[in-house]
């Protein structure tokens, strides 16, 4: 039997090729990592990007100028205190809870929609005049202008202060 004498020049090179082995699977896994964070988007928070850039050019600076609060706590006769100027649209708080206005282009209308319903069907809004569609627990509106909405009220599931706070909104965002 041969006894092999360990090389250590040997040992060296292989743990060098193990250490260069380890920072490029690190940085590889890094990269697939940022990949993969670039795809999914809260369809309610995105980024100002070249793609919903539209919304921010037509639907100006502040998503609030639409309503004020006096008119949304009559209209749903709820009772709201602050708004918060949300990108691309604005959210109306109070003791009684919120209400969440979103705009978007118009052509992510259908995206939108399905992205909520992740594969159930939606349930068509009537009394607005225009598209709607509950994909719970988001109203979506379709207006016949370049920007449309969602609206989405905290807490109870009825659907009447949404339709209450569209019906404001409607024709303001529809005319933008």
């Amino acid at each position: 039997m041969r006894r092999r004498r360990l090389n250590l020049r040997n040992c060296l090179s292989a743990t060098a090729i193990s250490e260069k082995f380890a920072v490029a699977s690190v940085a590889a896994m890094a990269i697939v990592f940022f990949l993969s964070s670039c795809g999914g988007v809260d369809p309610e928070s995105e980024p100002a990007t070249a793609g919903n850039s539209a919304t921010q050019a037509q639907a100006g600076e502040s998503g609030c100028r639409f309503a004020n609060i006096e008119e949304i706590s009559e209209a749903t006769g709820l009772t709201f205190t602050t708004t918060e100027d949300r990108q691309a649209g604005c959210l109306y708080d109070g003791p009684d809870g919120y209400i969440r206005l979103v705009t978007f282009p118009t052509a992510q209308y259908e995206q939108r929609v399905e992205r909520q319903l992740k594969g159930d069907t939606g349930r068509p809004v009537e009394g607005l005049g225009v598209e709607a569609i509950r994909a719970s627990p988001t109203l979506f509106v379709r207006t016949i202008g370049s920007v449309s909405f969602s609206v989405l009220k905290s807490g109870d599931q009825s659907l009447d202060d949404e339709i209450a706070a569209a019906k404001v909104l409607l024709p303001r965002i529809e005319s933008y």
